[in-house]
């Protein structure tokens, strides 16, 4: 990725280094000013554009219990099962 040192997670400072990146194409002439009016206003309330103003919605508890209750059920009923045959790598022909 263009502008990030190799040893910075993809992730970190995600929205600084896509405003850097924007801002160098607005500068290099390629966005008008209304568009580069835009994306400092997006990006000056960049909490509520990425939804963390907002409480949660009633359902993301019963969401996330049944999401639970699904990792369990595979961890308990497909990681854990020991099948009495052998793995297919291990046959020989």
């Amino acid at each position: 990725m263009h502008g990030v040192a190799p040893s910075a997670p993809a992730t970190a400072n995600y929205w600084d280094i896509a405003y850097s990146n924007v801002e160098a194409v607005y500068e290099h002439g390629l966005l008008s000013e209304e568009q580069w009016e835009f994306v400092e206003a997006v990006y000056d309330d960049i909490e509520r554009e990425n939804g963390q103003v907002y409480d949660l919605p009633e359902a993301y508890e019963v969401h996330m219990a049944g999401k639970a209750a699904d990792s369990a059920a595979v961890t308990e009923q497909v990681v854990e099962l020991e099948l009495p045959g052998r793995y297919g790598w291990e046959y020989e022909e």
